[in-house]
């Protein structure tokens, strides 16, 4: 009885094996499917609390299909793009453009920062960059530093293959 038994189990264990088997049906090698990269990418904006104040501060990042542009009215802004699939160029760029009228005030607390962070759906860090700066600056001095810096641009970009 364990005989048969037997000999039925391993004549379904060498029919999996042979169903399963790496080749095709022309006889070569099956090559293991390459997983796409997936992205979930970060950015965000920091500056200093008066800078929407003196600049109209615009972005431009990758969306995971086409460059969007949108106006940051605030101090802190943070966008995330889920399930972008590689291979793709991560771009991400923030512009500052002074206004022509601002509001008085004894100082203004200036900076500019920029975070760019993508990680792979399961969690891996794909690339990331950043960069931020703090600066107070005084009423009587804040015409001649919005007249030198008319603009100021910070820009990163990445390439995943």
């Amino acid at each position: 009885m364990k005989k048969p038994f037997l000999l039925a189990l391993l004549a379904i264990a060498t029919a999996t094996m042979v169903a399963c088997g790496g080749k095709t049906d022309d006889g070569e090698a099956q090559k293991p499917e390459e997983q796409a990269t997936i992205a979930n990418i970060t950015y965000g904006v920091s500056c200093g609390e008066d800078v929407p104040l003196l600049f109209d501060i615009s972005v431009e990042y990758f969306n995971g299909t086409q460059l969007i542009t949108e106006s940051v009215t605030t101090s802190e802004w943070e966008k995330k793009v889920n399930g972008v699939k590689a291979p793709f160029e991560c771009v991400f760029n923030v512009t500052y453009t002074a206004k022509s009228e601002y509001p008085a005030q004894d100082t203004y607390k200036m900076g500019w920062g920029y975070s760019v962070t993508g990680v792979t759906s399961e969690g891996g860090i794909l690339f990331t960059g950043s960069t931020e700066s703090d600066l107070t600056i005084g009423a009587d001095q804040i015409a001649e530093y919005l007249d030198k810096y008319p603009t100021h641009s910070q820009n990163y970009s990445h390439s995943v293959k």
